[in-house]
């Protein structure tokens, strides 16, 4: 079931679990729906992440941020998919979420679909101001409202803050991932 219901362009979005700001401290967040005019924030972000989560950077794709934006812009279309930016009292991207409802287990469960958060990203200076509990907040509700009733989602094994607040939001480890690097 696509995430429709609450897409509108340009809007700010605003859930009965999240307070919209008033736009007069510079403490405020909104939450917004992600359009074009983020697509340069939501590169960096993921950018940022992939820093963050790992030491390979060398082994990244020399096409990178092209292949990063094409992405996103197929995100941004994607009726499944819902992107949204935490911006302060003056529309400056702090945070963003992007995440998707796809089939998972379809003819072996009763219900198929699954949310799946592919990036959550808050700027290291706003991570103390609950920015990723909201976003995250209001992806679950836009899942709920669809049917969903299981979210997944992935970090590496050495990232201790991702993985206290997934813990902290009721998140549970279910399955491990290896990987080998084959020469």
């Amino acid at each position: 079931m696509p995430i429709t219901a609450k897409r509108s362009p340009q809007s700010s979005v605003t859930p009965s679990n999240i307070e919209q700001s008033s736009g007069e401290s510079p403490f405020d967040v909104s939450i917004q729906l992600a359009d074009q005019t983020h697509l340069p924030y939501l590169v960096n972000a993921i950018l940022s992440l992939q820093r963050h989560e790992s030491s390979e950077i060398d082994d990244l794709d020399p096409n990178i941020e092209k292949n990063l934006t094409t992405w996103v812009q197929q995100l941004l279309t994607n009726q499944n998919a819902l992107t949204l930016v935490g911006v302060d009292h003056k529309q400056q991207p702090l945070g963003c979420l992007l995440g998707e409802i796809q089939l998972s287990g379809e003819g072996i469960v009763a219900n198929p679909l699954i949310g799946k958060v592919m990036i959550l990203w808050v700027e290291p200076e706003w991570r103390k101001h609950q920015l990723g509990k909201q976003l995250l907040s209001f992806f679950e509700q836009s899942c709920l409202d669809a049917g969903v009733k299981n979210i997944e989602c992935q970090h590496t094994y050495d990232n201790a803050l991702a993985d206290g607040f997934w813990q902290a939001q009721g998140y549970q480890p279910i399955s491990i991932s290896r990987r080998k690097m084959l020469e």
